[in-house]
Order: structure tokens, then sequence, then C-alpha cells
């Protein structure tokens, strides 16, 4: 019997969650990398006019009757890829042990917690758009705190359990 690999744990889980918006699960085999992008989606009744705003500068966004919001998790191997000179650009950055790849105790404190910023972040971009809302940005933010709550309280048998790295 094939022993499952922690893209296939992760996938699985990700089915699992609750949520209206979109999720994939990218797989760069040559930088050995996976990537976990996904989109929140709100309607904008009330019209609210909307800037995007990174390092660049800020930008008007034209139509605004749906808004979409797009993030992502890079999970990586250190030993191939600095994940820090990345950070930046992702919601958080998950590293994995190579081909021993990830615990199972990781990727379920990962999934509890993606499940609560994915609730969190759908709230809080329709509270945003909200016209009494006093809010003047909105940003997705992990909860680390929450996340090595949630890895604490994982079963040591599970912490101990690795799921592979994908063979290719």
């Amino acid at each position: 019997m094939k022993k499952q690999t922690f893209d296939e744990y992760l996938f699985q889980g990700i089915e699992k969650l609750t949520f209206d918006g979109e999720i994939e699960l990218n797989w760069d085999q040559s930088a050995f990398v996976f990537e976990l992008n996904f989109t929140i989606q709100a309607q904008n009744t009330a019209h609210t006019a909307l800037e995007w705003t990174d390092q660049q500068g800020s930008e008007a966004v034209d139509d605004t009757d749906v808004v979409n919001y797009e993030d992502s998790v890079l999970f990586y191997d250190p030993n191939r890829l600095n994940g820090l000179d990345y950070a930046d650009d992702y919601l958080t950055i998950v590293p994995f042990a190579g081909k021993k790849g990830l615990s199972k105790a990781v990727l379920d404190a990962f999934l509890a917690n993606l499940q609560d910023t994915l609730d969190d972040g759908e709230s809080d971009l329709m509270d945003f758009l909200d016209p009494d809302s006093q809010a003047e940005t909105f940003e997705l933010t992990w909860d680390k705190a929450r996340y090595d709550a949630y890895l604490a309280q994982q079963n040591p048998t599970a912490q101990q359990q690795f799921l592979p790295y994908p063979k290719y």
C-alpha cells in the first residue's frame, strides 16, 4: 500500500474546510515547494471606493461589485530555499523536512488555524466593506499564537508521524 504524502493529506484537509472562496494547491517540483493559494470573495453592495496598496504605492480599484482578496501560503524545504526571503510575499511560510515531509500534527494545526483565518478574513472583509466601518485598511493576518496553541493540542503520536514529500 502506498504511503500517503503530505500534499495528499493537506489536499484532503483543504477539501473539508468550510469556505466559500477558492483554494488551490500548486506544486513547483523544480523549486521543491508547494503554494496554497486562496481567494476570499465579498459583495460590495454599498460600492465602497477601494484602493489596492502595496510597497510600490496605491491604485484605485475600478470594478468593486465583488471584492476578491487573494493570498498564499508557502510550504518549502529550508535545505533548498531560504523561506525567509519570501516571507513578505505570503500569509505564512511553513518549512518541511525535505523528503521526510511534515508531521500530521503540523498539518492538522495548520488546517485548524487556516479555517479560523479564512473565517476571520471573510468576516473582516465584509465589515471593512460596510459603509459604517471605521476601518481604513483590510489585511489578512496569520495568528501564530493560535497556530502554536493548536499545535500544542495535537496528539504526541501525530507529532512523530511524518507524511513524506511526494515522489515524482
